[in-house]
């Protein structure tokens, strides 16, 4: 079925672009957009469809017919989130903001636990200042969804209120559900980088630092790509004898001599002294 939707999507964008059969195009079209109603809401393929069928209508000025289309379907039919999410990417197609709200609102209220819809309109709130209103949603949502996305941005919005520790709570709980705790330390190295990153990202850097070493620790094996990412880390912080400290402890945990080579070969940026050094403080 979604095969022959975006057979059909493209049949209607090349009538209507290459040969300017608007007409046709735009018949075609309303019957894609009529079969992709019964997608999935979360269907990418729905949303993709919807996107590209308000873009062709504001091209040939007809937004103002599809609005008054649309908000009669959604009386006929008041369970049903697809006339307001066709609705709502008018309303951004315009400009809407009112609009705009109120579909995200309905569509919210119609399917509480829709985190696309949650993201978005907390987005907007926060893009406005309304933080506090923004973290509302938010938290309503991280209680009755596995969504991960909604974790990192909930997280966000704590740090702009200041409220560390609630962040760093809300990211925790994020790459929990990243990263199911049924392989091990496999688990908790991919925890301790994953919040590693989102703690830089956010200018946390003692705790950046200290997730980094608590992955490279966790790991049976001292991988080289991951001590890379944490030489990156204390260059970028000019931090040359932290990056040598690291060097030295990861040289003794090296099983092989090819890893050990491996950080050899690291420490070159930071001169031929750092390697005799290295040599030095593992004798």
């Amino acid at each position: 079925r979604t095969l022959q939707i975006r057979v059909d999507l493209e049949l209607a964008d090349f009538l209507l672009v290459d040969l300017g059969q608007i007409g046709r195009a735009l018949s075609l079209l309303d019957r894609v957009v009529e079969r992709v109603a019964v997608l999935s809401p979360e269907s990418e393929e729905r949303k993709d469809v919807v996107r590209k069928a308000v873009y062709h209508w504001w091209s040939q000025n007809l937004l103002e017919k599809k609005i008054a289309f649309f908000l009669d379907e959604a009386k006929r039919h008041p369970r049903e989130t697809f006339p307001h999410e066709v609705l709502y990417q008018i309303a951004i197609r315009r400009g809407d903001s009112p609009a705009r709200i109120q579909a995200l609102t309905t569509i919210i209220a119609l399917r509480p636990g829709d985190a696309r819809a949650v993201r978005e309109l907390a987005a907007f709130h926060a893009g406005r200042g309304e933080v506090a209103r923004a973290l509302e949603y938010l938290e309503r949502l991280s209680g009755m969804s596995s969504d991960v996305n909604s974790l990192r941005d909930l997280g966000a919005l704590y740090v702009r209120l200041q409220k560390t520790a609630e962040a760093k709570q809300a990211w925790t709980r994020m790459v929990e559900r990243q990263y199911p705790f049924v392989s091990g330390l496999t688990a908790r190295v991919n925890r301790a980088f994953a919040l590693a990153e989102i703690f830089d990202q956010h200018g946390l850097t003692a705790d950046a630092e200290a997730a980094f070493l608590d992955g490279l620790l966790a790991a049976p094996a001292v991988e080289i790509s991951r001590l890379d990412r944490v030489f990156r880390f204390y260059r970028a912080r000019r931090r040359p004898v932290d990056a040598l400290r690291l060097a030295a402890r990861e040289f003794t945990r090296a099983t092989n001599r090819p890893v050990q080579y491996g950080i050899m070969e690291r420490l070159v940026p930071y001169g031929y002294t750092a390697i005799a050094e290295i040599r030095t403080l593992t004798d």
